[in-house]
């Protein structure tokens, strides 16, 4: 039979309603014993209700320090009758719990405090994710200020945008983003990175763009963005998140690398053009034959070609299919139909790309001379595949075959032409070469590592 003496403030309904209530739930006399616990804080506590009314917070399992602390604050609740809370650990049968607490005097009809009701929460689970909350936001913070990056969060519709974390922020207030951009973004900027959020918005893709910021220095600076959508479990994207990074440093080496490498492309043609004059000054005078010094001029044109081409892309290499296709240039007035060019996309540093530029040049010209492209239905394939061992630099594996010309005949001799394609290979690309003079007509087997470039 249960013996529970009633709470001092006896009121059925009100103990009815702690006994249903999830949050642990007592009360405490002047001698800090426990004069009431509900059915939760003895689940809490692990023990029957007899093993738990009228005893003391020491008995009930406190550590001494706690049930001092624990003690004072509810003879100050008696002293004072004001409400009090607060926080503690507490350690019970499921292990070291944290728990949320109010102490809040029970009065009696004269206004006296008859006794202390303490309404208890446990916040554990709570708490521990609070904590991986702060330590996450520190985290980024302490990232945000490694990399000079400021990162915020933008409304679903991109109308306020609020910094989150970067140097020198504290939680500003959410401003707008179209007043922002019209005080600060460069005009000549305004339509392109309008354009840009408006695609990214409507197909809810991520938003990347650099554009000229105003800043506090009174410059504009390049600023890089990247803006990600952030989805909620009904896959409606719910904000948006971007980091910005201060990237006038690096625009500024790019523009004068640029100047550096147009310099130096400048020169190259000087170069190639004051060669070019040289030569035909030497060829006159030594009384050189015409074809002669029309091959000089076709290689000269095809090295100039090789070079347009890296060019064009900053010397960061070209496409293979490129190179194929400028390098065959002797041999498109006989028609493009004439060729087969067959492989897939394939992007060469600037070292292969000039080395075989000129190797695929020697093999054209020779076949406009005397191969597959000096007789009407003459055809040349150029094939090429990307070969992968585990373990081993990537391969390109390159095939020039001539077909339909007149019959082959070996050369007595190997003249400069075929030295580049056989050795200059060899040594450029530290590659294999197998140039065969087949009745059939002329072909030529390149391998070589792909060690600087990448397939696209």
């Amino acid at each position: 039979m249960d013996t529970t003496p009633a709470p001092a403030a006896g009121c059925g309904p009100a103990e009815a309603l702690l006994e249903s209530t999830p949050d642990l739930a007592c009360l405490f006399d002047r001698q800090h014993r426990c004069i009431y616990a509900n059915r939760a804080l003895l689940e809490a506590l692990g023990r029957p209700r007899a093993e738990v009314i009228g005893r003391s917070l020491l008995e009930l399992g406190y550590a001494p320090r706690d049930a001092a602390m624990h003690g004072s604050e509810i003879d100050q609740v008696f002293a004072t009758a004001r409400r009090l809370r607060g926080d503690a650990r507490f350690h019970g049968p499921r292990g070291e719990r944290i728990h949320d607490y109010i102490l809040a005097p029970v009065l009696a009809a004269d206004g006296s405090v008859q006794a202390v009701a303490a309404t208890i929460r446990d916040v554990t689970e709570r708490t521990a994710h609070e904590d991986v909350a702060r330590r996450n936001e520190r985290r980024l913070r302490a990232i945000a200020s490694a990399s000079s990056s400021v990162i915020y969060r933008l409304d679903p519709d991109w109308s306020r945008v609020q910094v989150l974390v970067g140097p020198g922020v504290e939680n500003p207030p959410p401003l707008s983003r179209l007043e922002l951009q019209a005080e600060h973004l460069h005009p000549d900027d305004h339509a392109r990175v309008a354009h840009a959020v408006a695609r990214a918005r409507e197909e809810t893709k991520v938003f990347e763009a650099e554009y000229r910021w105003l800043r506090g220095d009174g410059r504009y600076h390049w600023l890089a963005s990247r803006v990600v959508p952030v989805r909620g479990d009904d896959g409606r994207v719910h904000e948006w998140v971007g980091a910005t990074t201060d990237v006038e440093d690096r625009r500024r080496q790019e523009t004068h690398q640029r100047l550096l490498l147009d310099e130096l492309n400048h020169r190259v043609k000087n170069t190639l053009a004051v060669v070019q004059s040289i030569a035909v000054q030497t060829f006159a005078r030594t009384g050189a034959d015409r074809q002669a010094v029309e091959r000089f001029h076709a290689r000269l044109l095809a090295l100039a070609k090789g070079h347009e081409l890296l060019t064009a892309s900053r010397w960061n290499g070209t496409w293979l299919r490129d190179v194929v296709e400028t390098a065959i240039g002797p041999g498109m007035g006989h028609g493009l139909e004439r060729f087969l060019i067959d492989g897939p996309r394939v992007w060469l540093a600037p070292r292969p790309s000039l080395a075989l530029s000129m190797a695929l040049h020697e093999l054209c010209t020779n076949a406009v001379k005397y191969g597959a492209l000096s007789a009407p239905g003459g055809t040349v394939a150029i094939r090429w595949e990307v070969h992968e061992e585990g373990g081993h630099p990537r391969r390109l594996r390159l095939e020039w075959r001539e077909s339909g010309g007149p019959a082959v005949v070996e050369p007595q001799r190997r003249g400069f032409g075929t030295r580049l394609v056989e050795q200059g290979l060899r040594h450029d690309l530290d590659g294999e070469v197998v140039l065969a003079f087949e009745a059939s007509g002329v072909s030529c087997h390149i391998d070589v590592p792909l060690v600087e470039a990448s397939t696209a």
